[in-house]
């Protein structure tokens, strides 16, 4: 599993979402990251969190399911086109 401090995860927000982060977002950051470990969807590890493995869990079924609706969707599109011939 992949860890990240929160200086990072900081910085990637900021690359990626300056324009949209509100000036206190470090802030709100470090309350969302206590939150979420408190309720065990994240594991802080020394400085550094870290997906807990039953969060992983779900995020990897989810995963699943979002590609086997994808499968079904284009086999759909792909049948009506055919029939549209």
């Amino acid at each position: 599993m992949v860890r990240a401090s929160q200086p990072a995860i900081a910085k990637f927000m900021e690359e990626k979402y300056s324009s949209l982060l509100p000036p206190n977002f470090k802030k709100m950051l470090s309350i969302q990251l206590k939150k979420f470990v408190k309720s065990e969807k994240l594991v802080k590890i020394k400085n550094s969190y870290e997906v807990s493995a039953s969060e992983n869990v779900k995020l990897v079924a989810a995963a699943a399911s979002i590609k086997e609706s994808e499968k079904t969707y284009k086999a759909v599109v792909k049948n009506g086109e055919k029939t549209k011939s």
